[in-house]
């Protein structure tokens, strides 16, 4: 174990992104050259280095402008503005290409090149890169030598090189070798300071138990860190009595930070349930991956009971498939955001195991998962954020719950999860895109937008939340464009059970919807739907409201665009058999070409109304209202459904002698004659 000055040997403890590429780690290209990935709408080129230069951990290389004359200006992490002078003529020459410059970054170039010093201001740099020597610009003295390497022709000028007493920077970053023991490890992790894991396979007896406030851990780019096979270890059991086996421990700690730039090893082949960071009661925790990876493993970083902790570039290659197995968990978690986590080949991304409150997913994108996994599985939680979700070759891409999984924490479940945000749901996948089943816990006011997904899915639906108990899906808001292409499946079915009789009130939707072999919107025993529909070349209806049981369902007031579906465009029924009915609803819009009838209420529907454009109509409901106009079997003064029933403003046409019949002020008055 070594102790060095982080800042005297940067290249070593502060790699940059270059570097790290050089060094041959594994990392998506995508991961770095295009946060496109994780954008809600497409990105012009300067957007994204615009996004590169805010939020990437390393910004070195994102702008550069080219002057022309063989001069360009790039912005880099270390340097600032460097001003690149290229071979041919001389600096001072392309400089008078500039008008009233203050030159104070870099020059680049030759040492032949390099200009007078009495041409530049004091303070300026100028890289020979024939040399690899740095000088400095002095009013004094002119060009000094003040860094590089050298050659062995041009060596660094003796009195430019000065040495240092390790003892003397003693406590400033501790360095790990491979060779150091495991002592020696958890012994640097115990007080306050940086940590640095040197190149080469470290192989440990046991976990890195981070028992201090104020660690900084670095992960180096050739580093390989994993807990020995053939030890016994540390390890953690969960509330079902599982052990896990993290490499990278820490609990009841503050303000720590782990920086991979190398690979973290689960080992998850020789010890059960091998996992890379397992933190519990952390609090403002950082997890950043810098083209580090993390291979081997069946959990990947899992966070309990930890406040206003990040994670950010989470990536691995190699992560656990059978079940149980996930890249990112959290539970009991309050105010953490997870930001850009990828996968690929594993199971699911991201998993809340929920009771967590005022939390944040921004950015998860699933790649080729296995058999039956979604990208992100939410459950449980209250006041939380999920945005940006994708999945590449998946079968599912998002599941929320109303339960809690607890693994861990031993928080009390929230009752009910409420107030949930799903911003951006993206992708094609195999089976159901998104899932919600509430089982025995509702769900309240969750909110699903920008929603574009196309499923593959048979005998089911794209988009499909299942009801368990009533009022399971309370203030449920959808928004989005879905497809579903597989066979009897419907794009978007809400409190999805046909068996059920569970009743939910609360649902706005804006959607875009179509289904190759099947309706494009159906709910089921949902009071107070609003919002808008557009149902176009459906196989089978466009758009459905449904009751099932004896419970009433009512309130509903749809705007409808419902074209060229094979069966009805808008179709509102009842439960003939329980009594339960559709009553006041309220549907707008156009309703035309369709293969059925494009506006039907059925015979037990109460007190619904079309407005716009419809050819062809079925509306045996009771008290029925076509673009203003009812229907009654008599004088509703006096008889027939319409008789003390009115509405202000509706007309009713009597169908025994068509006398027409206008409610007004509480009373019908007869208002024209056959």
């Amino acid at each position: 174990m070594s102790e060095r000055n982080a800042k005297s040997d940067g290249e070593e403890a502060e790699l940059t992104r270059r570097d790290t590429l050089a060094a041959g780690a594994s990392m998506p290209l995508a991961f770095w050259d295009d946060w496109s990935i994780f954008a809600d709408e497409e990105e012009t080129e300067y957007d994204i280095l615009r996004v590169l230069n805010a939020e990437s951990p390393v910004s070195e290389g994102i702008t550069q402008l080219d002057f022309g004359n063989n001069l360009s200006v790039e912005q880099t992490a270390e340097d600032g503005v460097r001003i690149d002078a290229a071979a041919s003529g001389s600096g001072a020459t392309k400089l008078d290409d500039l008008d009233n410059v203050d030159v104070t970054g870099w020059l680049e170039g030759t040492i032949a090149d390099r200009p007078a010093s009495g041409d530049l201001p004091a303070g300026v740099r100028y890289e020979a890169t024939d040399q690899d020597i740095t000088y400095r610009n002095t009013s004094s003295n002119g060009w000094v030598a003040t860094g590089g390497t050298g050659t062995e022709s041009n060596p660094i000028p003796e009195q430019h090189i000065q040495s240092a007493n390790i003892g003397e920077m003693s406590g400033v970053c501790t360095f790990i070798s491979p060779s150091d023991s495991m002592a020696d490890v958890n012994n640097a992790v115990s007080s306050p300071g940086v940590v640095v894991f040197e190149n080469g396979n470290h192989t440990l007896n046991d976990w890195v138990d981070i028992s201090s406030s104020n660690v900084t851990v670095i992960i180096q780019s050739g580093a390989h860190i994993k807990i020995k096979d053939s030890t016994t270890p540390s390890t953690i059991s969960d509330n079902n009595s599982n052990t896990h086996t993290p490499v990278f421990f820490a609990s009841g700690v503050s303000d720590i930070t782990i920086v991979n730039r190398g690979t973290i090893d689960g080992n998850n082949a020789n010890h059960e349930r091998g996992q890379p960071i397992h933190w519990n009661s952390v609090s403002n925790g950082h997890i950043r991956s810098e083209g580090g990876n993390m291979v081997d493993l069946h959990q990947g970083v899992w966070l309990v009971d930890c406040d206003d902790c990040t994670t950010d570039y989470l990536y691995s290659d190699d992560y656990g498939t059978g079940g149980g197995t996930h890249l990112l968990a959290f539970e009991g978690c309050t105010g953490c955001e997870f930001n850009n986590t990828i996968g690929l080949g594993g199971d699911e991304v991201v998993d809340s195991q929920g009771i967590n409150e005022g939390c944040a997913v921004n950015g998860a994108l699933g790649i080729n998962l296995a058999s039956g996994m979604e990208v992100a599985d939410f459950g449980g939680d209250k006041d939380c954020e999920y945005n940006n979700i994708r999945g590449v070759g998946v079968d599912q891409i998002v599941t929320v719950k109303g339960s809690a999984d607890k693994s861990f924490t031993s928080k009390t479940a929230f009752s009910p999860p409420e107030r949930v945000t799903i911003d951006g749901v993206y992708g094609s996948c195999s089976e159901n895109a998104i899932v919600g089943a509430n089982s025995s816990a509702p769900v309240h006011d969750l909110t699903v937008t920008n929603i574009n997904v196309e499923s593959a899915v048979s005998n089911d639906a794209a988009v499909i939340f299942l009801a368990r108990t009533s009022n399971g899906w309370d203030g449920l808001t959808i928004e989005g464009k879905v497809k579903a292409t597989g066979t009897s499946s419907r794009a978007v079915f809400v409190n999805g059970d046909n068996s059920n009789n569970y009743h939910c009130d609360g649902l706005t939707v804006d959607l875009d919807v179509t289904a190759s072999d099947h309706s494009g919107f159906k709910a089921i025993n949902f009071s107070n739907i609003h919002g808008s529909i557009r149902a176009e070349d459906c196989g089978f209806a466009g758009t459905v409201l449904q009751v099932n049981g004896s419970t009433n369902a009512s309130n509903a007031n749809l705007e409808i665009l419902s074209e060229n579906n094979s069966d009805n465009g808008v179709y509102v029924l009842g439960d003939q058999t329980n009594g339960g009915t559709y009553v006041d609803g309220f549907f707008h819009g156009t309703a035309v070409g369709n293969g059925g009838v494009d506006v039907k209420f059925r015979m037990e529907v109460e007190d619904c109304r079309w407005e716009g454009q419809a050819n062809t109509l079925d509306t045996t409901g009771v008290r029925t209202v076509i673009n203003g106009l009812g229907y009654n079997s008599g004088d509703p003064t006096s008889t027939g459904d319409w008789y003390q029933n009115g509405e202000e403003g509706i007309q009713v046409r009597d169908t025994s002698n068509n006398n027409t019949y206008l409610y007004n002020n509480g009373t019908w008055s007869q208002i024209a004659s056959a």
